[in-house]
């Protein structure tokens, strides 16, 4: 696994992850997050375990972007037995991440995740990593409000939090 896959087997996997990613979209605004969660992994797995190098950027950006939504869903279906949680959501992120290292989106989620296992400092750290990018697009200005409002919310460093 170095060489960039054939566009017979990209095709193959970008399309089975499309109609995973659209089923996992049905749930997710069903608000069955448990499911629309499993959906997420399963059109990301679609990718396996190939580097990033070797997929073009239409399968980086996909998966991605199926990661970066697993990770959401994750953390809206914590308690549900067996579903995501927390490290579901900082599994899926940080896959996200694997593959696209400058996602403001996975970066915010991630610290979202860490913020939820309680690791202040991890959490902390996504949230100014987040903040010291320079987006383009509008949305990723919005997570960097949103990151904003997310180290309020974190106790001060150094704080004994019972």
């Amino acid at each position: 696994q170095g060489a960039l896959l054939d566009r017979s087997t990209l095709r193959s996997m970008l399309q089975a992850a499309g109609r995973d990613k659209e089923e996992a979209n049905q749930l997710f605004a069903a608000k069955k997050f448990g499911a629309a969660y499993e959906a997420y992994c399963r059109g990301a797995a679609h990718f396996g375990d190939f580097k990033a190098d070797t997929l073009n950027i239409e399968a980086r950006e996909l998966k991605a972007e199926l990661c970066c939504s697993a990770s959401q869903a994750a953390l809206l279906c914590e308690g549900a037995e067996g579903e995501g949680g927390a490290e579901g959501s900082l599994r899926m992120a940080q896959q996200a991440l694997e593959v696209e290292p400058d996602s403001i989106k996975a970066l915010f989620r991630r610290g979202k995740a860490h913020a939820r296992c309680q690791a202040w400092d991890w959490a902390r750290r996504d949230f100014e990593s987040v903040l010291s990018m320079k987006p383009s697009q509008a949305a990723a200005k919005r997570f960097q409000a949103l990151a904003r409002d997310e180290l309020k919310k974190l106790p001060q460093e150094g704080a004994v939090v019972a």
